[in-house]
Order: structure tokens, then C-alpha cells, then sequence
């Protein structure tokens, strides 16, 4: 019934679209054409012998939200029958979840929207409805500013009879209350403590309890320990937190009413336009989701049997879950309704990475960290005892099993620049012994046939390599893959006759394709624009299995190629990347890990962070004065500039899109910034306001693909664009637009404080230009460089002044160096300005410098990076 309802009726209503799906069902926008008004239909999918069950826990949802009158508390309009199913019809919400819409916002506004939520539970209590799964997705923000709690699917109703058995925990971990984990009864003070929690997220940008670091540590965190002061928050407000997130219920405020009433007087109590404090730093995406989930991980899941799970030390997760962006299907070739049991992999290895499993399941092979330098291991799936395969200078990447799983194909070498797509070569090692011998010197995300086929990307473009042979021909593309920047993640099918890739369609986001290479056509299996990566099909070709952000966190999913039904895999904390099957069997890579705005000054060497993000967060640069700060950072399914001052605090967001990246701003004057624009509707450089917000396009269609890395100079008045058409970079004045432009050889150009020099990569060597002598000829800097640009000039000799970060076999953890350019075109000395920074990678174009020589910078950090197995139960 549910396959395909767009432009159906159903009774009286006409089906417009899907608005998500779950585990258990979903949720479609329609029409009611009697009421002429547009509404969401909640349907349950069929489910066996759970059917009666999920249909009790729908209509219990359905009367104990319908029994509330108040607008905090999601409307239900009906309850509605058709060919024998029951569905729900309840008011059609525009807006996102709490988490996203709280970002940038002021703490007060944030108080006050917790407020509503606590208004809202404080009448859901009054009529003996516990709803005991408040988290951040959960409660919703509407297009008006109204908070809206939603999901009462695991209410406890007074009077009424469980669906869950007695002494069963449920609930979301990290957000459940002490004695809702360990299955204790609950009341109102349940959700006071959730409550407590979700605002403690929203104003430290911090999980309370659920920081990555495990199922065990999370639930003795809930139980035992106390989360972090809130950095800068006011003593009072942080009163209020600690007593709503007492371990003790009768410790904490005595129901959802008598928190109101104290968040309430907090902002009473403050002076009129105070409580900017911190906002909310992550957030999880919008919309229900969920589905297996790891252990320690973030929200969504929904019954915990956690005493078991502590005592098992696995977490075992049913696809069935209550609430999901996918319907349930199987994976991996295991049959339907799979109930998968998770566990982790353990590896006597520091980070591994990129875990490859082998055709029958018994080995991994995967890369980690030794001397600071990626390598090649393997290791049995029982036995974590590591071999060592590779001792190179410059890292293994991404193994790959190839023929039959006698040997395996992995990439060496460190990419050249971002715009270098093919700074890696390809090695070949027999998987018991042998040395790795070349097999292209350039080339990237191999994927391999079960013959002895090996596809690979290079220069925007795949390739095929036969391993019997040597045969290296290009493969026929379709037309619609746009070429570019960003990686295709293509996935050769088991018998070769098919790939799969992500067809880019607005920038990194994109949709994924599957192509018949026989007809060269192909069709979209994946409609949801998305970052999609890690494509690879499970061994019997029935799946695609693939890492992507639907829904805000990055999560494993499978697809079936038949039927087009999907399966999230995983719902946890940190992103879960390249998955490989064999013997029905899963293996995964959890990485957790943070962004950071650092401020540093290298004349103190004091170091400190203005803002913290799990987003991801690039092009950073100072306004003329080295007092604010700007950068993009994705949201949800957006990316979007933030201005933030050099004292840190929240970072004012200047743009609000959805489906629509602003990419890599840069100051045009203290006001306005140009940054690229790439949407369904319209690409371009453009002008933006940071007052207003108001957009001018500058450079219709030109984009980070076809024309990327946009630079002004620091007056304002020219621009440096690369223009992939010339292959070269074009330099013009704002005004008068491109016409006559200076053409020089390179990319990623940075101007000088005058304007007058530039630098830029030209084959992994940058160069620095004098735009009023271009006749001159390049000057090279002395050594192998990263991420390039200019200083102040030199206090005592005026001299120009350049800052880089060293490069060399691990580019992507140098310190900063300067060296000046002397009068006779030459290079000075180099000299450290920053050290200990080699631990720590710094983002891609991400470093600027403020006329007081204080540096900017995007940290990139690693918390941590894991190997994990699904096995079917």
C-alpha cells in the first residue's frame, strides 16, 4: 500500500509526498479536501507478528496526544481507517527540530523555547501522561518560534496497560532518567530530568552523558557521574540544569510545572537584551529517525535492555525500530526483519581505519597509525593480533580485497592539494607475503568486481583496470555525472555489470546512480541529496550498502536493488564510514570528531578556542581589523556563513538556507562578503549582506566545480577565481567583472595586504606572482608548502612576509613557518612561528592572519576511531 502513494486518495485525503519514514511506518504530506488544508498522515508498515502491537502503540500515541489541548503538544485531527490499516492524521508542522533551530540563537531565546517544552509536559503530567522520550528530535520548532513536543509513542498513560514488559528500560540512552534506564517506575520527574539534559546540549553544545565514548561509560555517567560545568553559563541558569539532571528524582524539581516556572523566573530576572551566551554547538538533524544502533551512541533508539547489554558487553539493536527515515528490509543477504548483533572489533592498533573484510569474513584488512604515519595491517576477525603489510614514508589508505581475497589493492601517497585529485597511487600486495608493487600512478576509492576487474577514480573520471592483464581503459560515463571537486565513490557490482556512484548535484551533496554498462544508462536509487560516500555492494549484488547524512549525522544504510527499500543501519554518535560485507557479515569505521575555531597568538604562544562544532566547519578569514571571524559550517541540509568575534561566544549565523550551500566566504568590506551559492535553483557567486542577509549575484553560474577557489583581495577590488576551462587562475577587478582578466598558472590563490602579490599551487609547488610585473616570472618558495598565504610585512625591513604549513610525508599536521621575499626575488629564511601543531590536522584552506599577527585556524580532532561488526543474531 505504502510503495506508491504520491497523487493517491486515501478516503478523503489526496497524497501529496513522503515527509519521512521509520522502522514502523510513515509519514506522508496530504490534502484534506473536504477541510481544504494540508495535514500529515502517519501509517504503520506491516510487520508480522508485531503488527497488533505497533497498531496499539499508534492509536496509544495518537489518544494521549489528542487528549491534551495546548499548543506546545503536536496536533492529532484524526483517527482514520483504510483497507484495514489505521492511520493518523495530525497537523502538518513547517520548521526544524530543536537542535538546528537553537543554533545561533541567543541563551534566553533558548531558555524560552524550553520553557514552552516544559509548559507543554506540565499539562501532559497533569492528565498522567509521562512521555518518556524527550530528546532533541523530538521537540520541534515551527515556522511562528513555537516549541512543539512530538512522539508520544512511548507515553506512559495512567490506568492503562504496558506494551513494554515490566522492568524494561526505554527511552533514548544519554537522555533517560536514572531510573528509567535500569527499568524503575517512572513519573513526571522522568521527564523533567530529559528536559534538563537536552538543555544542558542546547547551551554548552555538549552531550550530558553521551560523548562517544561508549555504551558501559555512557550509562555509568547517567547513573554515577555528573556532566561538565557549561562554559560561561550564568551561575543561576546553571543551577537550574543541575537540579532538573538530579540522579535522584525527589532531588529534582518536583514536575515539569515547577521547572517552567523557574526557567521562567531566570528570564524575568535578566536585563533586557542580556543572555547571548553559548548556543547550541552540534544537532542531529531534522525529521524522525533511527534504526540499529551502537552502543554509546546518540539519540534515537528506542527500548534499552541495558542491563543485559552491560553484562553481554554488545548492544543488540532491532531493525523494527519505532521511529526512522527508511522502511525495514534485509542486508547483506541475511533475510528480512534482521536483528543484528553489534559489537566492536578489537585491534591492537592506534585509529584503524578503512576496515576491508575479507570474501569469507575471517579477516580484516585496515590502516592505522604508526610513528604517525598511515599503514597497511591485517588482522583475523578473532584474533587482534596486527601484521604489519606496508613501512612506507608517505601511508596506506583504504585497503580493498581482490581476487577471491588472495590480495589487495589499497592507495599510497598523500594528495598534493584539495584540488589534486589525483595525488594518490594505487599498490598491489599478496595478502600472505610479498612486497607491494605499483599498480597506476594516480588514482583513488578503488572498488573491485569478484573476477579480477578493479574500477578506480582519476581526474574526475573512473576507470578499469583488469589485474590478470593490466588492461587500464576508461569507463563510459553517463552524461549526467557532473565532474569536478568532489569524489564520484563509485562501486563496481560483484559480477561487473553495473556500478554505482553519487551523482553531484549541489555541491558535496548529491544523489546516488546506478549504471547498466552494458546499455551505459542509468537511474537514480537514491533520490535524497545528501553527502553520500563509501558505495559498495554486499557480496550476492541484491544491496548497496553507503555512508551518508540523512537526517544530520552521518549513519551506514543499505539499499535493495529490487525493491528500492532502505535500512538505516547504525544511529550513533561520530560518523560511520566505509562499510564492507562478506559471509553476511558487516564491518564498519566509527569516527568521532570535532571542529575548532582556534585563535593562536605566536608571539605568547597562548592558545584558545572560540568555537566547537561535531559540524564541519572551513574557510575561516579575518575582517580588516582582526576583530571578527568568518567561516561556513554545514546545517542540516544546508551549509551557511557565521561571523563570530575573536572573543569567542556564539557565532551569529548570516544566512538560513535549505538545499542550499554558501561556500568559502571572503570580507569585501566590513559589511558585505562574497561566497559561493549552489542550490537546485541557481549557482553563482554572490554577494552577501551580513546585516540583512540580502544576496546580489555577481557571477551567475560559476561554481566550486567549473570555478572554484574565489579570493578578493584585502581592499576589496579585485578577485583571483580558477578557472577550469583555462586551467588557469583569473585575476580582475570586482567592478568591472572578468573581461580582460590576468591569467596566471596555478591555483588556490591568496593575495597580498596591498593586493599587489599572489601566491598559488602550481603542480605541488606555490608560486608568488607580482600582478603589477606578471613579465617577471613566479619567485617558488623554498619548500614544500601548505595552504600559503601572506602576513603583515616585516616590522623592521618592510619586507613581504609569507606563512605556510610545512608540508612533507604527513601534510596534514605541520607547523607554521614564515620566510620573506627579499628585494632581489628571493626568498629569506625560513623560521617557526607555530609548533605542536604535528598532532593535531588543520582543515583544508582554513588559516588566516589579523594585522596584530594573531592566526586563525580550523582544528580538525579525532576523538577517536574504531572498528565495529554486524553480525545477524
Amino acid at each position: 500500500m505504502l510503495g506508491a502513494m504520491e497523487g493517491t486518495r486515501v478516503a478523503h485525503y489526496e497524497i501529496l509526498s513522503r515527509l519521512g519514514r521509520g522502522g514502523m511506518g510513515e509519514v506522508w504530506l496530504a490534502r484534506d479536501t473536504r477541510l481544504e488544508r494540508e495535514v500529515a498522515l502517519k501509517f504503520l508498515h506491516r510487520s508480522g507478528g508485531l503488527d497488533e502491537e505497533a497498531e496499539e502503540r499508534l492509536l496509544r500515541e495518537a489518544r494521549a496526544a489528542s487528549a491534551l489541548d495546548h499548543s506546545g503538544i503536536l496536533t492529532i485531527h484524526a483517527i482514520e481507517s483504510f483497507e484495514g490499516r489505521s492511520f493518523v492524521v495530525m497537523e502538518r508542522l513547517r520548521g526544524a527540530t530543536m537542535d538546528l533551530a537553537c543554533q545561533g540563537k541567543s541563551t534566553a531565546d533558548i531558555v524560552r523555547l524550553v520553557e514552552e517544552v516544559a509548559d507543554a509536559l506540565a499539562v501532559a503530567h497533569a492528565h498522567g501522561i509521562v512521555h518518556r522520550d524527550i530528546k532533541p528530535s523530538n521537540l520541534f520548532v515551527d515556522e511562528r518560534g513555537r516549541a512543539v513536543v512530538m512522539d508520544f509513542g512511548l507515553a506512559r498513560v495512567q490506568g492503562t496497560s504496558q506494551l513494554t514488559e515490566p522492568g524494561a528500560a526505554v527511552g533514548t540512552l544519554g537522555y533517560t532518567a536514572p531510573e528509567q534506564l535500569v527499568g524503575g517506575e517512572v513519573d513526571g520527574r522522568a521527564d523533567v530530568f530529559s528536559v534538563g539534559v537536552v538543555l544542558y546540549e542546547l547551551l554548552s553544545g555538549q552531550r550530558a552523558f553521551d560523548r562517544g565514548q561508549g555504551l558501559a561509560a555512557v550509562i555509568h555517567d547517567v547513573l554515577e557521574s555528573e556532566p561538565p560545568p557549561m562554559e560561561g553559563a550564568d551561575p543561576a541558569l546553571e543551577a537550574i540544569v543541575r537540579r532538573a539532571i538530579a540522579k535522584s528524582p525527589t532531588a529534582r524539581y518536583a514536575g515539569a510545572a515547577e521547572l517552567r516556572d523557574e526557567l521562567g523566573a531566570w528570564r524575568g530576572a535578566r536585563p533586557s537584551g542580556a543572555g547571548s551566551g553559548a548556543g547550541a554547538g552540534s544537532g542531529s538533524g531534522s525529521g524522525e529517525r533511527g534504526a540499529t544502533r551502537r552502543a554509546g551512541a546518540s539519540p534515537n533508539a528506542v527500548g534499552l535492555a541495558v542491563l543485559g547489554l552491560v553484562a553481554a558487553g554488545i548492544a543488540i539493536w532491532a531493525l523494527l525500530s519505532r521511529t526512522g527515515t527508511d522502511a525495514p528490509d534485509s542486508t547483506a543477504g541475511t533475510g528480512d526483519n534482521v536483528v543484528w548483533e553489534q559489537r566492536p572489533v578489537q585491534l591492537f592498533a592506534a585509529r584503524p581505519e578503512s576496515p576491508a573484510l575479507s570474501p569469507d569474513g575471517r579477516t580484516i584488512a585496515y590502516t592505522a597509525e604508526v610513528d604517525g604515519v598511515s599503514q597497511l595491517f591485517v588482522s583475523d576477525v578473532e584474533d587482534p593480533s596486527p601484521k604489519k603489510i606496508t613501512s612506507f614514508e608517505d601511508g596506506a589508505f583504504h585497503p580493498l580485497w581482490v581476487e577471491g581475497g588472495s590480495a589487495l589493492v589499497f592507495e599510497r601517497g598523500v594528495s598534493v592539494g584539495l584540488y589534486a585529485p589525483t595525488g594518490k597511487a594505487l599498490y598491489y600486495v599478496p595478502a600472505i607475503a610479498g612486497e607491494p608493487r605499483l599498480l597506476v600512478e594516480s588514482g583513488k576509492n578503488a572498488s573491485a568486481s569478484a573476477g579480477s576487474e578493479v574500477i578506480y577514480e582519476r581526474a574526475g573520471g573512473l576507470r578499469s583496470l583488469r589485474l590478470d592483464t593490466r588492461e587500464d581503459a576508461a569507463v563510459s560515463l553517463p552524461p549526467s555525472i557532473r565532474s569536478g571537486i568532489f569524489d564520484l565513490h563509485a562501486a563496481l557490482s560483484p559480477d561487473g555489470a553495473r556500478f554505482a556512484y553519487v551523482r553531484g548535484l549541489l555541491g558535496p551533496l548529491g544523489t546516488i546512480e546506478l549504471v547498466d554498462r552494458a546499455t551505459g544508462v542509468g537511474r537514480v536509487i537514491v533520490e535524497q541529496r545528501a553527502i553520500h560516500r563509501d558505495l559498495t555492494f554486499t557480496p550476492d549484488g541484491r544491496r548497496l550498502l553507503f555512508s551518508s547524512d540523512v537526517g544530520g549525522a552521518v549513519n551506514l544504510w543499505s539499499l535493495d536493488l529490487e525493491s528500492g527499500g532502505r535500512v538505516q543501519l547504525t544511529n550513533g554518535a561520530g560518523d560511520d564510514l566505509a562499510p564492507s560485507a562478506a559471509d553476511g557479515k558487516i564491518v564498519y569505521q566509527n569516527r568521532r570528531d570535532d571542529h575548532e575555531v582556534v585563535l593562536l597568538d605566536p608571539a605568547t604562544g597562548e592558545q584558545r578556542v572560540l568555537y566547537s562544532s561535531r559540524r564541519s566547519i572551513q574557510g575561516v578569514r579575518f575582517d580588516a581589523e582582526g576583530k571578527r571571524v568568518l567561516f561556513t559550517s554545514d546545517v542540516g541540509r544546508a551549509a551557511d556563513v557565521f561571523v563570530i568575534g575573536v572573543e569567542g561566544g556564539t557565532p551569529r549565523r548570516v544566512t538560513d538556507g535549505d538545499l542550499e550551500l554558501r561556500l568559502f566566504p571572503r570580507w569585501i568590506d566590513e559589511r558585505h562578503v562574497l561566497a559561493y551559492l549552489d542550490s537546485p535553483e541557481r549557482t553563482g557567486l554572490v554577494e552577501i549582506d551580513i546585516e540583512t542577509g540580502a544576496e546580489i549575484m555577481r557571477l551567475e553560474g560559476w561554481t566550486m566545480e567549473s570555478d572554484p577557489f574565489a579570493e578578493v583581495s584585502p581592499d576589496g577590488k579585485r578577485l583571483s577565481v580558477f578557472r577550469r576551462s583555462t586551467g588557469r587562475t583569473h585575476v580582475f577587478d570586482r567592478a568591472n567583472g572578468p573581461a580582460g582578466s590576468l591569467q596566471v598558472e596555478g591555483v588556490q590563490g591568496r593575495f597580498s595586504r596591498d593586493g599587489r602579490w599572489i601566491v598559488l599551487e602550481a603542480g605541488g609547488v606555490f608560486l608568488v606572482y607580482d600582478l603589477m610585473n606578471p613579465a617577471s616570472g613566479p619567485v617558488p618558495l623554498p619548500r614544500r608548502a601548505i595552504q600559503p598565504f601572506f602576513g603583515p610585512d616585516d616590522p623592521e625591513t618592510g619586507a613581504l612576509t609569507l606563512l605556510w604549513r610545512e608540508g612533507g610525508a604527513q601534510a596534514t599536521s605541520p607547523d607554521i613557518v614564515r620566510a620573506s621575499l627579499r628585494d632581489d626575488r628571493t626568498m629569506g629564511p625560513v623560521e617557526p612561528l607555530v609548533t605542536g601543531l604535528r598532532d593535531v590536522p588543520v582543515t583544508v584552506n582554513s588559516m588566516d592572519m589579523a594585522p596584530d599577527g594573531r592566526i586563525v585556524l580550523v582544528r580538525f580532532i579525532e576523538r577517536s576511531s574504531e572498528i565495529w561488526m554486524l553480525e545477524p543474531r
